[in-house]
């Protein structure tokens, strides 16, 4: 039985794999050229990377819900395992 490596970018792996639904914005394949300041954030996800937290100031609806989604998917395909991902409404924030 061979195995594939682990894929070595995060930003590699989501563009090459992740598409949107056609009733999301911008629908098909999904490219970081929309948000090229998410690429720095993606890779800080790799498990190869130094970075060990990653603090992000930014305004809403800016897909980074959509980025870290792809970032999941790339843990899940490289590494299958038990994966918890929590998201909240703007609603449940204010609770």
């Amino acid at each position: 039985m061979t195995t594939e490596p682990p894929p070595s970018s995060v930003v590699d792996w989501i563009e090459s794999r992740r598409i949107l639904p056609n009733d999301s914005p911008f629908p098909g394949r999904y490219h970081f050229n929309r948000s090229p300041f998410q690429k720095e954030i993606v890779e800080n996800l790799n498990p190869y990377s130094p970075i060990i937290n990653t603090i992000c100031l930014k305004s809403r609806k800016v897909g980074m819900t959509t980025a870290v989604e792809g970032a999941v998917g790339f843990w899940m395909g490289a590494w299958p395992t038990t994966i918890l991902y929590a998201t909240a409404t703007e609603a449940l924030a204010k609770q």
